[in-house]
């Protein structure tokens, strides 16, 4: 998944999208690759692949000469659960769009990231191709790169699983209308402040909330330990947005 510049331009769409997915379930979609540059290309190889991602916060070395000023730092760590193969055509031509389509089925199981030391834990599906030296997501990464509604997932899916035909939200209701309690904004449900999903629809809830921190009052993410902007610890303190 190398960061050369590519040419070609990968979207992708999954039909039916859940609001939330479990181990042993099947997607179904497609993926359109654009050739945007003046030349035909090979397509050598074009796949998904299904990521569990998370930050971890690590010491530097004491060897590490940037140690002195900096003893810790956020790195982002991936561990690699599944690749699917997509069967495509060998050549696509400057100008030209294909579209593949997919079924893939989720593995058997996979174990969230947590603890003091670990944040923002999510699965993704990577859509690549390879056209020159090195397997890419093409030319805009955010593009062909699929978050997946996961129980535990620290970081709120994409957009796709958000937009359900039909499912109206008022953006207008009091998310906390009392402590420690949040509103569903799809169908009104009374929440665990805590909760991620709504417990009635099913709706990813932790767009709608935030962490304030005590100290300096600045917003922070959720699931934060310590504030980003003053180094003090966190209390669990959701607010709104």
């Amino acid at each position: 998944m190398g960061s050369i510049t590519s040419k070609i331009h990968i979207t992708y769409e999954i039909y039916d999208p859940p609001s939330i997915v479990y181990p042993n379930d099947t997607l179904s979609g497609k993926i359109t690759l654009s050739n945007t540059g003046n030349k035909e290309k090979k397509l050598k190889k074009v796949y998904i692949e299904l990521l569990s991602r998370f930050e971890h916060y690590e010491r530097l070395s004491e060897h590490d000469p940037d140690s002195l000023f900096t003893r810790k730092r956020w790195m982002e760590q991936s561990i690699f659960l599944k690749k699917y193969r997509l069967e495509h055509p060998q050549f696509i031509k400057s100008g030209e769009k294909i579209e593949i389509g997919f079924v893939i089925q989720l593995p058997s199981k996979w174990k969230p990231i947590k603890g003091k030391k670990y944040r923002d834990w999510h699965l993704a599906l990577f859509f690549l191709q390879k056209t020159g030296l090195i397997s890419n997501v093409g030319t805009h990464s955010k593009d062909a790169i699929c978050i997946l509604p996961v129980e535990q997932s620290d970081i709120p899916p994409s957009q796709i699983f958000l937009k359900k035909t039909g499912s109206s939200i008022d953006m207008s209701r009091e998310f906390q209308e009392q402590p420690g309690k949040i509103i569903c904004p799809r169908c009104g449900m009374e929440n665990r402040a805590t909760a991620n999903f709504c417990i009635a629809c099913r709706m990813w809830l932790t767009q709608f909330k935030f962490k304030t921190c005590s100290s300096c009052g600045k917003r922070i993410n959720l699931n934060d330990k310590y504030c980003k902007h003053c180094g003090a610890t966190l209390v669990n303190e959701i607010s709104s947005i």
